[in-house]
């Protein structure tokens, strides 16, 4: 039987952005066949719309791993009129330019293996790095997978990564237009060891890895001094579908 991902990666986007419009406020490249996959449960989207302005978003785990003499990440709800559900926004606010260091902020309550992750983020500035991601699997902030959408003059593409005790090796890459200072949409999706990963409603990246099995936390992502907003991260358990 000839593979079907397109069709059930289309029927998994129209069934996630329809639980988006009812919801409240709340690796080697294509090594396997193409896992169908389907909603496990209803989509849950956080908008950050009845956060306060200038505090950390409750319900989130904000940190970053890094070198030692690295700032902390500033993570804080800051107003936003151009966001995508205009309001509020999560922001990563801090500048610090010291390489290798991964500000994260993951939803607490999230104990996910096989979900799909979908955020709009915008990169607002940053030199070298200028870049926004999504995590999945997370254990803390030092292991967990990340697809990074980079905007920055160095080179704007995706990349796919894994970092197990603080440690990131590049799993695959995908070179094309990723512009700053505009809203982008993020997705990943994670199934078993394959991990799927959407950038403005295109499939970017397909990877296999078997290095973090494990149900974890999901959540976004930026690096080093890059500043960067995020709004309507909507978690959607999945699973595999009947053949």
């Amino acid at each position: 039987m000839p593979t079907t991902r397109p069709s059930f990666i289309s029927l998994l986007s129209a069934a996630v952005m329809s639980c988006i419009a009812v919801s409240t406020a709340c690796g080697h490249r294509d090594p396997v066949a193409a896992v169908a996959i389907a909603p496990a449960a209803a989509a849950r989207t956080i908008t950050f719309d009845d956060m306060a302005v200038g505090q950390p978003p409750p319900g989130f785990r904000c940190g970053a791993s890094g070198p030692e003499n690295a700032k902390p990440a500033r993570w804080q709800v800051v107003a936003a009129a151009d966001a995508p559900s205009p309001g509020r926004v999560l922001e990563q606010s801090d500048n610090d330019d010291t390489n290798n260091r991964f500000p994260v902020a993951l939803v607490r309550d999230t104990k996910l293996a096989d979900v799909s992750v979908a955020v709009s983020a915008k990169a607002v500035s940053g030199g070298r790095d200028r870049s926004f991601g999504v995590v999945v699997r997370a254990a803390d902030e030092r292991t967990y997978y990340v697809a990074r959408a980079n905007t920055s003059g160095w080179g704007e593409n995706v990349r796919f990564y894994k970092l197990i005790d603080g440690t990131r090796t590049q799993l695959d890459e995908w070179e094309g237009d990723v512009k700053p200072g505009v809203w982008h949409q993020l997705q990943v999706d994670a199934i078993g060891a394959t991990f799927t990963v959407t950038l403005d409603g295109k499939q970017v990246l397909r990877v296999h890895d078997t290095a973090l099995p494990a149900a974890g936390m999901v959540g976004v992502w930026t690096k080093a001094e890059s500043i960067s907003q995020f709004d309507n991260l909507t978690i959607t358990p999945v699973k595999q579908a009947a053949p």
